[in-house]
């Protein structure tokens, strides 16, 4: 999908099983939410967007970029065991910006997931030079608090 230069506010997607990427919507500026669409591998040239959306699994995304005005990033996964490849190197991205009003939102049930997020896990490289990170799980018993400026750390995961 791309090429709909005039599409403002907010957009969502639901269960495009064939949707393969989501690009130049240069006017698109509040939310993209993105439900299982599990053959997406691109989002690209959203430079207005400030907050995306993603439920359910994108297995095989691998290209986020030119989200320029991005302030949110929320991942809401029942199951998802790994942030794909794209989204990490998004992440990686925004530390470029240096943009203290930028957010991570996980949400999710797995303790793989968590694991990977929380100091000494996997993702804790990229996690703990975001600004600022929430994470929860369904049961809210799982949850990971993180601030960088002022430092604030703590979670329930053990």
């Amino acid at each position: 999908m791309d090429g709909l230069p005039h599409l403002r506010g907010s957009l969502d997607i639901v269960d495009c099983q064939s949707l393969e990427r989501i690009s130049h919507l240069p006017a698109l500026r509040e939310k993209l939410v993105l439900s299982n669409c599990q053959s997406l591998e691109r989002i690209s040239h959203l430079p207005a967007l400030r907050e995306l959306w993603i439920q359910g699994e994108c297995p095989l995304l691998k290209n986020v970029e030119k989200l320029d005005s991005l302030k949110r990033l929320t991942v809401d996964s029942w199951q998802m065991n790994f942030l794909p490849e794209g989204l990490l190197r998004l992440l990686q991205d925004r530390q470029l910006h240096q943009d203290d009003d930028f957010t991570l939102a996980l949400h999710s049930e797995n303790d793989i997931l968590f694991s990977k997020c929380v100091m000494g896990g996997q993702y804790w490289p990229v996690i703990q030079n975001i600004p600022r990170v929430e994470a929860q799980g369904y049961r809210r018993d799982l949850n990971l608090r993180y601030t960088k400026e002022p430092y604030h750390y703590e979670t329930s995961y053990r």
